[in-house]
């Protein structure tokens, strides 16, 4: 009983994260429907990421219950880089299925860089001889592997069928263009 206590309230405040995450993509895009997709697919990596786990026979202990916490702030970051770029390229006139396509292009190296740099700093700590950390160290790197496909690949293909609203892609393009004028 006490453990699905536990879990519930670790749910509720995955929800919270989740409400709070949208709320600030959304404050920044102003986009109702590119924020909602960031959303949904970073929150398909966390499911993927526990159906994984639990396909491998991993279990969430009370150590290991935050990473897909991390999981999500990781996802919603390289997202929202992802969708940063997509909303500049159609503010500046680019269909959205070549400007999904010239954002996989510039973005998906540094992505993916950036997302094995995370996946081998978590794998380390399976150096540290104490179960609860390598088992920690295991499920993040798999949820940073799967990171890799929904983040990187998934939302510049979703966003190139949906697009961004014209309003929040005109915007971007104008606060782009006005930092480029600053330098």
């Amino acid at each position: 009983g006490d453990l699905i206590d536990g879990m519930l309230v670790v749910m509720g405040f995955f929800a919270v994260a989740v409400v709070v995450a949208t709320a600030l993509l959304y404050w920044y895009t102003r986009c109702i429907r590119s924020t909602v997709m960031v959303i949904l697919i970073t929150v398909v990596a966390v499911i993927w990421q526990m159906g994984i786990l639990a396909t491998l026979g991993f279990e969430l202990d009370p150590f290991s219950i935050l990473v897909p916490f991390l999981i999500f702030a990781i996802g919603v970051s390289h997202g929202a880089q992802k969708l940063n770029s997509i909303m500049q390229d159609i503010g500046r006139g680019t269909h959205r299925y070549i400007a999904a396509r010239y954002t996989f292009r510039r973005l998906f190296l540094a992505g993916l860089t950036a997302l094995l740099s995370d996946g081998f700093g978590f794998a380390v700590l399976m150096i540290i001889q104490i179960q609860v950390i390598q088992d920690l160290a295991i499920t993040a790197s798999i949820g940073v592997l799967v990171l890799i496909f929904t983040n990187l690949i998934l939302i510049p293909v979703s966003l190139s069928y949906t697009g961004v609203g014209k309003t929040c892609a005109e915007r971007a393009s104008h606060s782009a263009s006005s930092i480029e004028e600053m330098h």
